[in-house]
């Protein structure tokens, strides 16, 4: 329970508080929230109560202390001024706590305001989309996955959509029972959120919780919530960029395609970030040349008739992209070297990738 609330609670807070975990007994259960004003955990544990109450304690150090103990039980004593006694047998440690007042208060859940969704399916969304999302701290609004509904052929799917301008990403999964008013306009879920959302649903294909209320997104599994306020701006509108017409269709193996990429980027570097795709009769040669290191080559049989056509890309997005569909082929689609390219895992459009093609 506390190791899922480390990478919330703020080791060097401005406010003293969200260094803190909020201890609070209820019933049978031991609550666990933890919060940095932008994502907030909540962690249900089984526990032996005797008296209710509520206790900030500092989280990496009680983590410390806690996971140093034997794996059975282990006792909490509130003391006098805000301290606590956890002990086991002859263990004995005091920790000095804080006012629980001082805690953030954490938002109230309305479960009318939650559907479920698989988790698997989350999953590949969030891992077809989060290697667009923009690192630039000036573009707040790209900082994050957009999500929205989008109404196509009478039927009714939740997109996610990332962007930094240089590249795009898109993934949409049908779903069902969804409220007319839900995620009409859309949201933007930060990306610390998305980096606790896939966390959370890891190592699981069960069902999860998701919805949201006001400027929070919702996210629950088990005994573990997720509270996450979205990013307050408008997303661009990403469908302007998206080509429609494309002349050229090329299946490649992802496997294949994804070693060389790595082997010849190793010469790119920050100055020279530059890889270049070359299509000619039934190959495709793939290249990077840097003045300051050298150059290299290497080939990849693909079944291509047209007329060769070479294109330049940067090395990182073209690998990035490749790697969020580790399926059997990838395919690219393109209309010429300098217009947008659009890569998408075998005949699959639900999903895809946009890159910008760069001049050397």
């Amino acid at each position: 329970g506390l190791s899922k609330i480390q990478s919330i609670a703020e080791k060097k807070a401005t406010l003293p508080a969200l260094s803190f975990v909020l201890f609070e007994a209820k019933d049978t259960s031991l609550i666990l929230t933890a919060t940095d004003m932008e994502v907030g955990i909540r962690v249900s544990l089984s526990a032996h109560i005797g008296l209710v109450g509520k206790m900030a304690l500092p989280a990496k150090k009680l983590y410390d202390v806690v996971r140093e103990f034997p794996n059975s039980e282990i006792s909490f004593d509130i003391k006098e001024n805000f301290s606590i006694k956890i002990s086991h047998k002859n263990i004995i440690f005091n920790l000095i706590g804080l006012d629980p007042d001082q805690f953030p208060s954490f938002p109230s859940i309305k479960e009318e305001n939650l559907f479920s969704i698989n988790s698997s399916i989350l999953k590949r969304m969030i891992d077809r989309t989060f290697f667009a999302m923009s690192n630039d701290e000036s573009k707040y609004n790209l900082n994050g996955i957009f999500f929205h509904k989008i109404s196509l052929n009478d039927f009714i799917y939740i997109a996610a959509i990332s962007t930094d301008i240089h590249r795009l990403a898109f993934s949409k999964e049908i779903f069902e029972n969804l409220g007319d008013s839900f995620l009409e306009k859309g949201v933007i879920i930060p990306k610390k959120g998305i980096m606790e959302i896939r966390k959370l649903i890891d190592n699981t294909e069960n069902e999860i919780q998701m919805g949201f209320s006001g400027n929070n997104a919702i996210f629950t599994k088990e005994n573990t919530k997720i509270i996450i306020r979205v990013i307050d701006g408008d997303f661009p509108e990403y469908q302007k960029v998206i080509p429609q017409m494309l002349d050229s269709y090329i299946s490649i193996p992802q496997d294949s395609f994804l070693k060389v990429l790595r082997r010849i980027s190793t010469l790119t570097n920050e100055r020279h970030r530059g890889i270049r795709l070359t299509f000619s009769s039934q190959r495709l040669e793939v290249s990077a040349k840097n003045p300051e290191l050298g150059e290299a080559k290497e080939e990849i049989p693909i079944e291509y008739e047209g007329e060769e056509i070479s294109i330049a890309y940067n090395a990182r997005y073209l690998i990035d992209a490749v790697m969020a569909y580790p399926t059997e082929f990838i395919q690219f689609q393109f209309k010429d070297n300098i217009s947008p390219t659009v890569i998408t895992p075998g005949e699959n459009q639900n999903s895809f990738a946009v890159i910008m093609p760069m001049r050397l």
